[in-house]
């Protein structure tokens, strides 16, 4: 059941890993070139089949363990401000770069001034920002679900939803979330049943990885076989990895992931913005670099672009919104490291 404590939970280092792997596959993924070499589509599809499920049952998972109760509009109103009003944002701060720069940036999904009253229902500026919108839904729905029992039935509804044969509109992304929603109650039911969910999650390792990985070859090879249990397989390696991590976290990569996964909102809202500066940086300078059929060139601008994603946010996070009221409330970028 969620916790009802009124202490302050203990902070769960294995979901900053958690979130530290599922964002850089974000911005990973969001790197897909015209012509891209057909092994990088290859891997693109690998990264898909996964890793937004990841985020999401992480959310579920934590909303679970840190919820506490409080009135409805309360929560909505938090919930409001964390993620709408930085969605609002940030939308008009990706739309307002892409109607400057026009053509001469590499970007995709250009837009027009009569576009802008868009952002208020659907991601104009940018599709990935329906991740917020599903999000809010999720947080809309899941408070009146109070029992372990009525999230079963959620979860067994969120199911259904997810695979009938007719969706639900664009409109203020219900149709993605009509998809993904299973994700996050299934991240709230799982801690739910916690005790169980330990276990299967402290599995040998390797084992959990290497099911995920045959999983994943069959995917690539006859998609329809291993499509809709890999996403639940790909959450339960990835809680896997990231229960390692932590069990042997005093190197630098387990420093270098929770300084990634703290800041991983901000990541997330901006390294589509910094990718694209990153690209029209390297189309102008060097364009050889973004030779598709040159590995080496390509996996070089690939490896920059990917840096740039990440990097730039948490400096800008951390040199400039989180130091200012102003931006902290637009952006609700704060972290707690």
């Amino acid at each position: 059941m969620i916790n009802n404590s009124a202490i302050t939970p203990k902070r769960l280092l294995a979901f900053d890993y958690l979130k530290a792997i599922a964002i850089i596959l974000v911005v990973i993924g969001h790197w897909q070139p015209d012509n891209a070499p057909e092994w990088w589509a290859l891997n693109i599809r690998f990264i898909y089949s996964f890793h937004m499920p990841v985020f999401l049952a992480a959310s579920g998972f934590l909303f679970a363990y840190t919820y506490r109760p409080q009135k409805y509009t309360t929560f909505i109103s938090k919930k409001f401000k964390r993620l709408m009003v930085p969605y609002i944002s940030v939308s008009l701060v990706v739309f307002s770069l892409k109607l400057v720069t026009g053509r001469d940036a590499v970007i995709t999904n250009y837009v027009d001034i009569h576009d802008l009253f868009m952002i208020l229902y659907y991601p104009k500026a940018g599709f990935y920002l329906w991740f917020l919108w599903t999000l809010w839904w999720c947080f809309v729905i899941i408070p009146w679900f109070k029992t372990t029992k009525s999230r079963l039935i959620l979860l067994l509804a969120s199911i259904i939803a997810a695979y009938l044969p007719f969706k639900a509109p664009d409109f203020m992304c219900l149709g993605i979330t009509q998809d993904m929603m299973v994700y996050f109650v299934f991240g709230v039911v799982a801690y739910d049943y916690k005790k169980g969910f330990d276990k299967i999650i402290k599995l040998n390792t390797a084992l959990a990885v290497s099911i995920f990985l045959l999983c994943e070859v069959i995917y690539l090879i006859h998609p329809h076989i291993t499509k809709y249990p890999l996403p639940y397989i790909g959450i339960l390696a990835m809680l896997n990895l990231s229960f390692l991590i932590e069990r042997h976290s005093t190197g630098k990569l387990a420093k270098y992931l929770l300084a990634i996964g703290s800041y991983s909102f901000g990541i997330y809202l901006f390294h589509t913005t910094f990718e694209g500066f990153a690209k029209t940086a390297i189309a102008k300078v060097a364009p050889s670099l973004i030779d598709p059929q040159n590995t080496l060139y390509f996996l070089t601008s690939s490896t920059i672009i990917i840096l740039t994603g990440i990097i730039l946010p948490i400096l800008l996070c951390r040199l400039c919104l989180n130091k200012f009221k102003i931006t902290r409330f637009l952006f609700a970028t704060v972290t707690n490291k």
